[in-house]
């Protein structure tokens, strides 16, 4: 069995935005690419691959330090970790989409939902503001490093 292990993050949502598919559009060529090569073509060739190919996408949501004062230690936390969830929601929704579209662009039946696939499984997880790149950003470039969503890609495959 052949097993391979790649990253990618996505950085650079504005604060308490979610919407993956609209960060993605501001990236340049390469960043798209990468994630098509990174994260949807694993998963689209496990599916539609001979038996024993398999792929799994753990997508972490990250937020920023929410320093609104008004604002409880225990309310911070709780919105940053919402932001995280939704994020790692949403870009979990968006890579489903794309590889249901591109397994029917080559006549195969993409799986009804995101958790029916045959070899292929999607994963979202939330990390709220506990593993920020800029643990005391001081522009909003810093924070926006924070504001990211991490996908782990692992593949198993026939030797």
């Amino acid at each position: 069995m052949t097993i391979t292990h790649n990253r990618l993050v996505i950085d650079g949502f504005d604060s308490h935005i979610s919407d993956f598919q609209s960060l993605l559009a501001t990236k340049d060529q390469a960043t798209k690419d990468a994630f098509n090569n990174t994260v949807i073509s694993p998963c689209e060739n496990a599916e539609e691959a001979a038996a024993g190919t398999f792929c799994e996408v753990v997508i972490s949501g990250h937020s920023d330090r929410n320093d609104n004062p008004t604002l409880t230690p225990d309310q911070k936390r709780a919105d940053e970790l919402q932001v995280s969830v939704n994020r790692a929601g949403d870009a979990k929704f968006f890579v489903f989409q794309q590889v249901s579209d591109l397994l029917s662009s080559v006549g195969v039946t993409p799986p009804p939902d995101e958790n029916s696939s045959k070899n292929f499984v999607l994963e979202g997880i939330q990390a709220g503001a506990a593993n920020m790149i800029n643990p005391t950003p001081t522009t909003e470039d810093d924070r926006k490093k924070n504001r990211r969503v991490e996908f782990r890609v692992t593949t198993f495959a026939p030797p």
